[in-house]
């Protein structure tokens, strides 16, 4: 095999290749670039292509925003394009959404928090009596990033728990929040927080160049990625296309790279790959040897597969339509791009033709999804929000859909790869890597290029490449760090430090706390103890009862839910709340997207399908309970003989009752065994528990005795006993103390394997007088009762999301 010798190899000729190349070699270094495809620009690239008429073309991986804010990018860029004259701007990024919703980001001011209050004015998806019932401290961390203090606290939460914790109002979430999410193609079921609310920082509340970006007017190859390889070659670079590097070794003068067109020798190598070939880099290359970092880069996950399907159609789209559209709660449909309003070359063929080139694009993919359901539910998508495009003809047709952009689940900063590793002259780069300042992909790509280039540079005392970024920390960031909010460990130690004023009635049985007095608290945690305790819940039977969510919740329109691998939709009938299969028997519409007619009948949106009590083909409703607070639904289940009803726990007669419900990245034994933990809460829940001791315990109970803080040192001690009614809830009851009789259930209803909808209602009584007064102005006290439970369960959720990880081989 041939040898050859140079200074730098960079392994790959995306994006971040290229930026880490152009450093390089503008400082005069000999860099070699291996890239495995014929073509530069990785993810990002475009490739020619032939349409069946023989008419030439081009096709790449779906539609690419230029954000004003990606200023390593852009500089990249302007090597090629000092004017950046290939990009065109786009003036309005709109939103779709079900029943004709429309969203603009048109026109907002560019800067924190002026964008905020005008975009949360001109909304029609949320009213002032919605936002009173924002949890505006969950939501003030937006405003609040700080880098790795953000990252320790959200990191081990799920992006869908912490935007459980808003409590925004369902369509508020999907147009504002829900949609940003999609675009970074992780699902926010496993997507960690702390990288959302980084997101949401770079592009929103910390971002002065405002939410608006560019298009490329040209294939992107055409426009940046060629001209950048030639920029490279005129410097001494050399470009090796269709060249795999197959493994790395170390040797006397530093690296030898071995390709499938033979080996190069370096004093340094930049890996920028995929995080599969990565992978496969550094299994097959066994110089590689710190196991840890072998660890780290083994970690790195995949988010769920992409979807691009561009089509070109027989006549035009409607002259009001814009170039690009995002969308949410449309189905697997995530944006449309009219490419023949931007794009040369698709301006070009629809003149000819008198057609339009339009790209369809699903960003998450179900795994269960193949081509033809993907085409399937896509099309149908577009001529709902395109009508003029039902009619038209399918000329000629592209499909791709990959799985190889990297997943950013809860839990997987810490163990996250950074640029440098441990091996000198060895770097990564890529939208993979962990980043010191605010990034993401496109922008992440290129600027972890010019860090790996800047440390081979350091060695070598030349100047480094100035890295760009937009604020590092958020608006609000120097007043929380200054208050400690959002810092748990300080937080918790203070609160800690502060013995609790009680008022209100204590409890008057005596002390039972007997010899677990002695024992420290964590071994009192006994696992045995817990994992019995979880077992004998275990085997309660529950006759196929499901909660899904509390009665007030479900409005007007009919609502999707997903329980014990099923997708529901759940609406008001004539005869009250009802629960069937949200795929309508016909062509399998969501039911859920349509509404509730004057009969009480579900009516299907795409075809006026109107169902209710009966039976339709293979479809039914099911078995349904409303038990004035929660709605409960009957499913087949394994070894479980069907209940009339479900087992319903002992609750007051009179109450103020209140309810959440979040989803978290575990399995229903995963929330019960964390209540069956109630040492756990004057550690984990320092600002709400206080003084907690175990009375006694049995197979199938615990009783507590603890200070419930209401406000700061302020609280109350009462007497709490904790049982399993079934096997996925858990109730807590006040035995004695202030508020005898309160209730508070906790249910745990599967989504899908490894998610689960945490529901939890506290039903609130007193035996004084004043209660029922207060009974009045329950309202006003709901959304204090959603705060305090939802910041209980956005810690809770991670707790056990930690035991599930842990119960299936995650560290």
């Amino acid at each position: 095999m041939e040898s050859t010798r140079t200074d730098v190899v960079v392994v790959g000729g995306g994006i971040a290749g290229l930026a880490a190349a152009t450093a390089l070699v503008e400082r005069g270094l000999r860099v070699s670039v291996l890239e495995s495809e014929i073509f530069l620009g990785g993810r990002a690239a475009s490739w020619g292509d032939a349409l069946s008429s023989g008419e030439a073309s081009s096709m790449e991986r779906g539609f690419h925003a230029f954000f004003r804010q990606y200023y390593n990018l852009r500089r990249l860029l302007q090597r090629v394009d000092p004017a950046l004259s290939q990009l065109e701007p786009l003036d309005d990024y709109p939103i779709y959404g079900p029943r004709g919703a429309r969203e603009s980001f048109s026109g907002l001011p560019r800067r924190a928090p002026l964008n905020v209050i005008e975009l949360t004015r001109r909304t029609k998806t949320i009213s002032m009596r919605d936002l009173m019932r924002v949890d505006v401290r969950a939501a003030l961390n937006m405003l609040t990033f700080d880098g790795p203090a953000t990252y320790a606290e959200y990191d081990p939460v799920s992006a869908r728990a912490y935007l459980d914790s808003l409590n925004f109002p369902p369509d508020a979430r999907r147009m504002l929040f829900d949609v940003f999410t999609h675009s970074f193609f992780n699902p926010e079921a496993s997507m960690s927080a702390g990288e959302l609310l980084m997101m949401f920082h770079f592009y929103f509340m910390g971002n002065p160049e405002g939410l608006i970006f560019d298009v490329v007017k040209r294939p992107m190859s055409e426009a940046f990625w060629a001209p950048l390889g030639r920029y490279i070659e005129e410097r001494g670079g050399a470009l090796q296309l269709g060249c795999r590097a197959l493994r790395v070794a170390r040797n006397a003068d530093g690296w030898t790279v071995e390709s499938d067109a033979g080996t190069i020798e370096a004093d340094a190598v930049v890996l920028a790959v995929t995080v599969p070939a990565l992978q496969a880099i550094v299994e097959r290359s066994p110089d590689l040897a710190d196991c840890a970092w072998r660890a780290r880069v083994r970690s790195l996950g995949l988010t769920l597969p992409f979807a691009v399907w561009r089509l070109w159609l027989d006549r035009p789209t409607a002259p009001e339509r814009t170039p690009f559209v995002g969308t949410s709660g449309l189905g697997i449909i995530d944006n449309i791009s009219l490419y023949h309003l931007f794009q040369d070359d698709s301006r070009a063929w629809a003149q000819r033709h008198g057609g339009a080139v339009v790209e369809l694009h699903a960003y998450a993919v179900p795994e269960d999804y193949d081509e033809e359901r993907v085409k399937r539910e896509l099309l149908a998508s577009l001529h709902g929000l395109y009508p003029e495009t039902a009619e038209a003809e399918i000329v000629d047709e592209r499909f791709l859909m990959r799985r190889d952009c990297p997943s950013f689940d809860a839990g997987s900063y810490a163990a996250r790869p950074t640029t440098e590793t441990p091996f000198p002259g060895l770097y990564l780069a890529g939208d993979f890597t962990r980043q010191e300042f605010p990034s993401a992909l496109m922008e992440r790509a290129a600027a972890s290029g010019f860090v790996a280039a800047n440390g081979i540079l350091r060695g070598r005392a030349l100047d480094p490449e100035p890295i760009l970024t937009i604020p590092e920390r958020g608006l609000l960031a120097p007043v929380a760090r200054r208050r400690g909010e959002g810092l748990l460990a300080r937080g918790a130690a203070r609160l800690r430090a502060r013995a609790p004023w009680t008022f209100g009635r204590s409890p008057q049985s005596p002390d039972r706390a007997s010899s677990l007095r002695a024992v420290p608290d964590w071994q009192q945690a006994d696992p045995g103890w817990i994992g019995k305790a979880l077992r004998r819940a275990s085997s309660q039977p529950s006759g196929g009862w499901y909660v899904i969510d509390a009665v007030r919740s479900i409005g007007a329109k009919p609502v999707a839910y997903a329980v014990a691998g099923r997708r529901l939709v759940v609406w008001r009938g004539a005869a009250g709340l009802r629960v069937a299969p949200d795929a309508c028997p016909h062509l399998g519409a969501s039911l859920a997207d349509g509404h509730v007619d004057d009969n009480g009948c579900v009516v299907c949106p795409w075809h006026g399908l109107a169902l209710g009590e009966d039976k339709h083909g293979g479809w039914q409703p099911h078995l349904s309970f409303d038990d004035g607070v929660l709605l409960w639904v009957r499913l087949p289940e394994p070894e479980q003989t069907p209940s009339e009803r479900p087992f319903l726990p002992a609750r007051p007669m009179h109450y103020i009752d209140a309810t959440i419900r979040m989803e978290a990245a575990c399995e229903p034994q995963d929330v019960v065994a964390n209540r069956l933990d109630p040492w756990h809460g004057t550690y984990f829940h320092p600002h709400s528990f206080a003084r907690l001791k175990v009375l006694e315990r049995s197979e199938d109970a615990i009783t507590v005795r603890v200070v419930v803080r209401l406000m700061g040192r302020v609280g109350m001690e009462v007497d709490a006993r904790f049982d399993c009614p079934d096997p996925r809830s858990i109730v807590m009851t006040i035995i004695d103390g202030e508020g005898v009789g309160s209730v508070v259930e906790t249910h745990a209803t599967p989504i899908a394997p490894g998610r689960s909808a945490i529901v939890e209602t506290t039903l609130a009584t007193s035996e004084r007088l004043g209660f029922r007064m207060l009974s009045a102005v329950a309202p006003t006290l709901r959304p204090v009762m959603h705060w305090a439970a939802r910041r209980l369960w956005v810690e809770d959720a991670a707790y056990a999301e930690r035991r599930f990880a842990l119960r299936n081989g995650g560290a």
